[in-house]
């Protein structure tokens, strides 16, 4: 007779593997698996979720997850409609607008093309579009920024904007017409003079170098005071090869992308600005653990740089970033840190960190359990194949004979930055081991959450509470 699995643990196993999955999971392709397995396996959990757990998916909202998933629950929930309970409908409808106003604008943008691509047009739809546009302050500068896109997703909507508006995104450009609304103006002017350009958008004003002849270094000096942040990022590199200096902005980076930053750096390079460079991270720590909850003696952390690490030409090295910064955020939390790589940097220096070699987690464990620390932190994709399963055979039987005998209460947790769509989870390396997804190092607080649940510690009704508070949380914020 098969024995049957209890509702809750059904329930409890659905739920990990969605969280998981939107802290992690991008869609994008990874070192073992491609962009299509990615894309299908993932759409198909949310579809699931959103079908059996409406509510639930819908206070996801209120978490740290990560864009591609916010974007994707809110596509979801507007193309199913509005929910027959009126408060549910509207509770949603004030999580969503949130929601939309927390994403990069060019990903709000992107999603509401997907329903023109779709051609989906409910009323829910409109109504919601409608209402991010009117409650965006910086409305005007997104006409000019996003004027292609708007145009397709406004005449799609059939949205009426004001006079200045519609001549801005639907009129023939007449260049003798002049506007109320500054940068309407200036765009106008624009077409006719060189200095006008620099106070356009940064995407705007480069489709206008060309016409006014002006040399790349010259638009990157004049420009840099309407670039944003990201915008500054990417363009580092080709601004110093014109000795154009926008190094600035890296010192904001979030921990994870400047990791990322780093790891693209030669070896001359990283060790000329060593210094520097560890003065970022240690700031870039000490912001992502500004509301850290917890308070730990020790860490032992085993970073994974085999040769999967190296990931794919859509995520480069992004097992190696989280492993970066997932060492100087455990040096901002803990008193003491142990460290062990799969393989050594070269000099010990983490800068140098490469993908090399196999998979092989039990020296590293064996290392840390000479002097057992309060939490042991694995990051790895959970692909251990030096030798295979080593780990958890090590893990239990050290739990078993040794850590019952002498008293040691350390504790483990696997968090993969790597989501196996195929199986609908992040790859485990032992099933006495709670593993979470992890995007970014930023994302541990969360990560450890998930983790107290996964392993039991939790309790189901508790994990509903603290979804639900999160959402009345959000929901607060906007009255």
């Amino acid at each position: 007779m098969v024995k049957s699995t209890p509702p809750e643990q059904i329930e409890r196993e659905d739920l990990v593997a969605f969280l998981n999955a939107c802290l992690a999971a991008t869609a994008q392709a990874e070192f073992y698996q491609n962009e299509h397995t990615q894309t299908s396996g993932l759409h198909f959990l949310h579809e699931y979720i959103a079908h059996n757990y409406r509510t639930i998916y819908a206070h996801t909202l209120a978490l740290g997850i990560n864009d591609y998933n916010r974007a994707l629950i809110i596509k979801n929930l507007l193309y199913s409609g509005a929910p027959r309970d009126r408060e549910l409908a509207t509770r949603e409808a004030l999580l969503i607008m949130q929601a939309l106003h927390e994403l990069p604008a060019n990903r709000v943008y992107n999603l509401f093309l997907e329903c023109v691509h779709d051609r989906r047009s409910n009323a829910r739809l409109r109504a919601t579009f409608t209402r991010y546009l009117h409650t965006r302050r910086d409305l005007p500068f997104h006409i000019i920024k996003y004027r292609s896109k708007l145009r397709r997703i406004i005449r799609h909507f059939h949205i009426k904007l004001d006079d200045e508006a519609q001549s801005i995104l639907f009129s023939a450009q007449d260049k003798q017409h002049k506007y109320k609304t500054e940068i309407y103006e200036t765009y106008r002017r624009a077409h006719f003079s060189k200095s006008d350009i620099y106070n356009l958008p940064y995407t705007v004003a480069e489709g206008m170098i060309s016409k006014h002849n002006i040399s790349r270094k010259t638009f990157l000096e004049n420009i840099q005071h309407t670039m944003t942040r990201r915008e500054k990022e990417r363009l580092q590199q080709s601004a110093r090869s014109h000795k154009v200096d926008l190094s600035n902005a890296s010192q904001h980076m979030e921990i994870t992308r400047l990791s990322s930053m780093i790891l693209s750096l030669s070896r001359q390079e990283s060790m000329a600005r060593k210094d520097e460079l560890e003065q970022w991270m240690r700031q870039a720590a000490r912001r992502a653990c500004r509301i850290w909850p917890y308070h730990l003696e020790s860490i032992g952390l085993i970073l994974d740089n085999s040769y999967s690490s190296t990931g794919s030409r859509e995520r480069s090295k992004r097992l190696l970033a989280v492993n970066l910064s997932m060492l100087y955020i455990a040096q901002s939390i803990a008193r003491n840190v142990t460290v062990q790589w799969t393989s050594t940097p070269p000099d010990g220096e983490p800068f140098l960190v490469q993908p090399r070699g196999q998979t092989n987690l039990v020296e590293p464990l064996f290392k840390l359990l000479e002097t057992p620390p309060e939490l042991i932190i694995i990051c790895s994709d959970g692909y251990e194949n030096d030798p295979a399963g080593g780990f958890q055979q090590v893990w239990r039987l050290w739990k078993e004979k040794v850590a019952h005998a002498h008293g040691h209460h350390t504790e483990a947790v696997h968090m993969n930055p790597i989501f196996d769509a195929e199986g609908f989870m992040p790859r485990r390396l032992s099933q006495d081991v709670p593993t979470v997804c992890i995007r970014h190092g930023e994302d541990i607080p969360l990560a450890l959450t998930i983790a107290r649940f996964d392993s039991g510690e939790m309790k189901l009704d508790l994990l509903k509470t603290m979804l639900e508070q999160q959402a009345t949380q959000k929901i607060k914020t906007m009255c």
